[in-house]
């Protein structure tokens, strides 16, 4: 089925949504999780965890890379706002 489709528009580039935590967790054990989601493409089995999720490896990134959701996000704000 792939081979008879076709693409008609591809959109921006999207982050994946990001793995967050409640403000008021432990510092150390904040620490822990972050240090363990991003070695976590170093250990064999989590290695395997992430390859059937479809995630290379999880990476700190800008708070800008979820620029073009905000932005998805205001766009349908706007046409919602005209019916």
């Amino acid at each position: 089925m792939t081979a008879q489709t076709r693409i008609i528009y591809k959109s921006s580039s999207c982050a994946i949504p990001p793995v967050v935590v409640s403000p008021g967790i432990d510092r150390e054990l904040k620490e822990k999780l972050c240090s363990a989601f991003l070695n976590m493409h170093n250990d064999f089995r989590g290695c395997e965890i992430l390859k059937r999720v479809l995630i290379d490896r999880f990476t700190v990134i800008e708070d800008s890379a979820y620029d073009s959701i905000r932005q998805m996000e205001a766009f349908m704000k706007d046409f919602e706002s005209q019916k």
